[in-house]
């Protein structure tokens, strides 16, 4: 039910043509890049930091989208997603090169969510005030 809520979400944003649309809730953030031809809504957990990796999703969408541009006509015509089914497996390819070059910005500090960052410092200075207080 909730795939085929964003799926609704997805063709609605296509139809009123809102280019770089942004939304971010609790668990769930949206970002869409616009083409002449189509909408791409990109669904992301809110903990990702999208602009760390932007131009390299930019770079990818548009290189599909000269390469790939009549295959993705012929489907959008037709309804039939047979014409753009090719490009499943190198969508999946590239998604998980992504993951990993996102994780890898993650895991050398790159990129860090500065809310984690206040909590964590928080809870550091939470630990030294206990800390100072065992020891007086």
């Amino acid at each position: 039910m909730f795939i085929s809520a964003l799926e609704k979400f997805a063709e609605e944003i296509n139809i009123k043509d809102l280019p770089g649309f942004k939304l971010e809730g609790s668990n769930l953030k949206i970002h869409t890049v616009k083409y002449e031809i189509c909408t791409f809504c990109l669904f992301m957990r809110t903990d990702v930091n999208f602009d760390t990796v932007k131009d390299y999703v930019f770079d990818w969408f548009n290189n599909l989208m000269e390469s790939h541009k009549s295959k993705i006509e012929m489907s959008i015509e037709s309804g039939n997603m047979l014409y753009s089914n090719s490009l499943k497996g190198d969508t999946k390819k590239w998604l998980d090169k992504l993951t990993q070059k996102y994780n890898n910005l993650v895991i050398n500090l790159e990129v860090y969510d500065f809310e984690q960052v206040k909590k964590l410092y928080q809870q550091l200075d939470d630990l030294y005030s206990k800390i100072d207080l065992n020891i007086q």
